[in-house]
C-alpha cells in the first residue's frame, strides 16, 4: 500500500468517526431534551391536578407556580392534540436567547418553545407569536407540519393555549409555507384597518379554507417554525389560530 492510499483510508476512517460522533451526540441531545420536557410535564400535570377552585383574576394559577420556581421566564403552556407538542412556553428579552436554551436556561440545541419578546398578554396583543425549532425527531415544532395535511387539520381544528392566568381554545384558520420576507409575525398595528388587512392577507395564504369568522377585534395566535419547502435558510411554516377564552380554566 502506498502512502496516498494509506492517507485516503485514514481520511475515510476519520470522516466515519466524525459522523458517528455527530450521530451519537445528536441522539444524546434528543434524549436529554425529551427528559427535560417530561420533567416539566410531570410538574405541570401534578400541579394542575391539585387545583381545587378557580384562581382569582390577577393571581398565577397553581399549576404554574412550581414551574415558575424552575423557570421565571415561563409565560404559559401549549398543547396540540395528537402531536408531541405539549410544552411550557418561555419568553426572553430577545428572540435569540431561547433558540439554544431549554426552559431552565440550560444550553440545548433544540432550544425552547418561546414567545416573541415584543408580546405581552393576549388581552393586550392582537397577534401573539410563538416560535419553536423544527427538530428531526419530531420534538418541539417538528410535528407542526402535520397541519398541512387537510385530513389532520379537519380532525384537529383547535388546540389549547394557556397563559399564567387564563385558558384559550385556539381555532386554526390559516396554515401555509412562507419566508421571512413576509411579515406574518407583525405584533403592532396602526388601527383596525391595518389589522383587518393583515388578517385578510394571512388568510389568503392558507393552504386550506376554514369557516372561522374573524373580526377586527379577534385575538390571534401565530406558531412559527423553520421549513425548507420554499427556501433552505429563510423558509418558514406558519400556523394562525383565533383565540377563544375559556370561561373557566380546564383542570
Amino acid at each position: 500500500m502506498n502512502w496516498r492510499s494509506a492517507c485516503q483510508i485514514s481520511m475515510i476512517a476519520l470522516s466515519a468517526a466524525g459522523i458517528a460522533y455527530s450521530i451519537y451526540h445528536l441522539v444524546f441531545e434528543y434524549a436529554d431534551n425529551r427528559q427535560v420536557m417530561a420533567e416539566a410535564r410531570s410538574i405541570y400535570s401534578s400541579s394542575a391536578a391539585q387545583e381545587q377552585a378557580e384562581t382569582p383574576k390577577d393571581e398565577v394559577r397553581p399549576r404554574f407556580k412550581e414551574l415558575l420556581e424552575v423557570s421565571p421566564d415561563l409565560v404559559g403552556w401549549l398543547r396540540l392534540h395528537d402531536t408531541l407538542i405539549d410544552y411550557p412556553i418561555v419568553q426572553g428579552k430577545d428572540n435569540d436567547y431561547y433558540l439554544s436554551r431549554n426552559y431552565k436556561r440550560e444550553e440545548m440545541k433544540s432550544g425552547s418553545i418561546f414567545m416573541d419578546y415584543r408580546n405581552k398578554s393576549p388581552e393586550t396583543e392582537l397577534n401573539t407569536v410563538i416560535y419553536g425549532h423544527n427538530m428531526r425527531d419530531g420534538s418541539m415544532f417538528g410535528q407542526l407540519k402535520q397541519y398541512t395535511d387537510p385530513d389532520f387539520l379537519q380532525s384537529h381544528p383547535t388546540f389549547t393555549y394557556e397563559t399564567l392566568h387564563d385558558d384559550y381554545v385556539a381555532e386554526i384558520f390559516s396554515v401555509y409555507y412562507t419566508t421571512t420576507e413576509n411579515d406574518y409575525i407583525q405584533t403592532q398595528f396602526n388601527g383596525e384597518e391595518e389589522y383587518d388587512s393583515f388578517l385578510q392577507t394571512i388568510r389568503k395564504r392558507s393552504l386550506y379554507k376554514t369557516e372561522t369568522v374573524l373580526t377586527e377585534n379577534s385575538l390571534i395566535l401565530t406558531l412559527s417554525t423553520c421549513d425548507s419547502t420554499l427556501d433552505p435558510e429563510e423558509g418558514r411554516l406558519a400556523l394562525h389560530a383565533m383565540l377563544i377564552k375559556r370561561q373557566k380554566p380546564t383542570p
